[in-house]
């Protein structure tokens, strides 16, 4: 089944390919015989391990630097918008790597760990956070 997709969905998408973030996928022709050129399946390119090697040394330069460190400071999760100490939040790709995304800055935001673990390699539009985020200044409790 085609998702029908919100116009800021689509800028957004648009967005982060013209920034390198998401690779084009290349047009087949669909299996299923429509004319659309969509299928139902996700994209999801192949990566070897030295790609994602050589991505997270990216990220891992990028969290020393100035704009990092600028980007965490309001404390805010992207993904629930709690509040956490600047040094509690943690650095995530919008696009996984696993999914073909690099480490650029508008592929990485900041996130609190509990977020960033149930996202896991999923991309925005197949999870969005469940529980509301926690209490100004309080961590979310283990689950």
């Amino acid at each position: 089944m085609n998702r029908v997709l919100r116009s800021d969905d689509r800028a957004t998408r648009h967005r982060l390919r013209r920034n390198g973030v998401i690779p084009v996928p290349p047009v087949d022709a669909p299996e299923d015989g429509s004319t659309d050129g969509r299928t139902s399946e996700p994209f999801s390119p192949a990566v070897d391990d030295e790609t994602i090697r050589r991505e997270r040394g990216i990220a891992r330069a990028l969290r020393a630097t100035a704009w990092w460190r600028k980007k965490r400071a309001n404390g805010l999760c992207h993904y629930c918008s709690g509040r956490f100490k600047p040094a509690d939040l943690t650095m995530d790709h919008l696009v996984p790597l696993v999914r073909g995304g690099r480490s650029v800055r508008a592929n990485l935001v900041p996130c609190c760990k509990r977020c960033n673990n149930d996202k896991k390699s999923r991309l925005m539009l197949e999870w969005c956070p469940t529980d509301p985020p926690p209490p100004a200044g309080k961590s979310p409790a283990p689950s």
